[in-house]
């Protein structure tokens, strides 16, 4: 009896033991890389913008050093090509959407239908994914990207039917410049009840509306220097600060 007692008292302090090796993916065991794609190549001026409505941007994250888990993001930061700049601050009032009552509401199915400027989904891992042995948690999220009451970029997070716990939650990512930050709360880095990482992730701009009877997109481009727009995406993590920023481009004319 006292032998059978130690020996599920290790096996119980060796899965706590692999339990923290694999969520201690950080900043510098996160590989990043980014895919950008779905936009005119045409730069517009000042004078006269290219409006972009369609920006896809995929993001695929991946363990090194022996972890399978990436790392629990609290940030990511997209920033867009020189010579772009968000639309959100233009966007009509009447077509934003309250944060404060999606969240109340745990649904962002009632914002208004021109608010909703994009989408997508991502993958997220646990305890080093489904590869890892033994095997990991895995949960996806779809994501509605909704321009906010403040002109800010929301993303409305929600889980899958039947994931424990749920997670409903409209995440606000602030907008300066060519800068879209979204802050990750407690409640979407633990969907699984335990911090988790992305492991992927698809996300898709594709709104425009009208202002003053012209017709804008939600990013917009006014030059194209060098021949390539180059966007930029960097996480933050739980563990090891920012990590590194990872890079795309396209090519564009004038």
């Amino acid at each position: 009896m006292h032998k059978r007692m130690i020996f599920a008292i290790v096996g119980v302090l060796a899965l706590v033991c692999a339990s923290v090796a694999y969520s201690q993916g950080n900043a510098n065991t996160t590989k990043t890389s980014i895919q950008f794609s779905g936009v005119s190549p045409k730069g517009g001026t000042k004078s006269k913008p290219k409006q972009q409505p369609k920006l896809n941007l995929q993001i695929d994250s991946q363990g090194t050093g022996g972890q399978t888990q990436p790392g629990t993001s609290t940030n990511v930061v997209a920033t867009l090509p020189k010579g772009w700049g968000w639309n959100t601050k233009k966007w009509p009032k009447s077509q934003r959407c309250s944060k404060a009552k999606a969240n109340n509401e745990q649904s962002a199915a009632k914002c208004p239908a021109k608010s909703k400027v994009g989408g997508g989904g991502t993958t997220v891992w646990a305890l080093g994914g489904p590869n890892a042995t033994p095997k990991g948690i895995e949960r996806k999220l779809s994501i509605t990207a909704v321009v906010l009451t403040n002109g800010n970029l929301g993303a409305f997070v929600k889980s899958a039917a039947g994931s424990v716990p749920q997670v409903n939650k409209m995440l606000e990512g602030t907008i300066k410049g060519r800068v879209w930050n979204v802050a990750i709360d407690d409640t979407v880095q633990r969907p699984a009840g335990i911090f988790t990482g992305i492991r992927v992730l698809d996300f898709k701009l594709n709104g425009k509306t009208k202002v003053k009877g012209k017709t804008i997109g939600v990013t917009q481009s006014t030059g194209c220097s060098g021949g390539k727009w180059t966007i930029k995406v960097q996480n933050t993590y739980r563990v090891g600060g920012k990590g590194k920023a990872a890079t795309d481009s396209v090519k564009c004319r004038k």
